[in-house]
């Protein structure tokens, strides 16, 4: 659905759609709108992944969002939307996400009769703590050999705002696996699977 949304928008500029976030609301009320609220750390509790993403989004920060990514990553789409021929493909890589992600966050992108995205809200709700996060353990054991994943599900609030248009996903369930990654010499958590309307699955 997240991707429905940004669909709309990712259309009118060529292009395929994009993600979606959410916020926490045991813990604090959207830290994304705060810019004195800084990014937490990655070597930390897990949901300080989620916390970055919702960040990242409102922020339009694409180097941060970049940081959050494993070089494995994979979004899933909807298999309604999929089945319904809103999107071409079952899923697509990193290198997609962050293609789209960036067109999405920038505020100079458009095209001729089509308006830049101006506003990005995304609030992500989920039970706080690394204690609500499922253990799973990859199916790929030949490049993820001994390891364990951690799995959450959470839901989203999206309005991407386009011109006089607000494009709007509520209440939207997706589910978030993150596992430990080696960068610049330092493990950190980061996104390795995000399927989006798991409900409608």
């Amino acid at each position: 659905m997240k991707r429905i949304i940004a669909a709309a928008v990712i259309l009118a500029f060529g292009f395929l759609s994009f993600n979606s976030c959410i916020l926490d609301p045991k813990e604090t009320k959207d830290p994304g709108d705060d810019p004195k609220t800084p990014y937490k750390p990655l070597d930390g509790p897990r949901d300080n992944v989620l916390f970055n993403l919702q960040k990242a989004y409102v922020e339009r920060n694409d180097d941060q969002y970049d940081r959050l990514l494993d070089a494995g990553f994979v979004f899933h789409f909807s298999q309604v939307d999929f089945k319904e021929g809103k999107v071409t493909v079952e899923q697509w890589d990193r290198a997609a996400e962050m293609s789209s992600a960036r067109n999405i966050f920038d505020r100079n992108f458009s095209k001729p009769g089509v308006d830049p995205v101006s506003k990005i809200d995304l609030t992500l709700t989920y039970p706080a703590g690394d204690d609500n996060w499922t253990q799973v353990t990859p199916e790929d054991q030949i490049n993820y050999p001994n390891e364990t994943w951690y799995e959450k599900t959470v839901r989203y609030d999206l309005i991407v705002t386009s011109g006089p248009i607000d494009y709007t996903g509520l209440n939207i369930q997706a589910s978030f696996t993150v596992r430990k990654a080696e960068v610049n010499g330092k493990e950190i958590w980061r996104i390795i699977s995000w399927r989006d309307d798991t409900e409608n699955q």
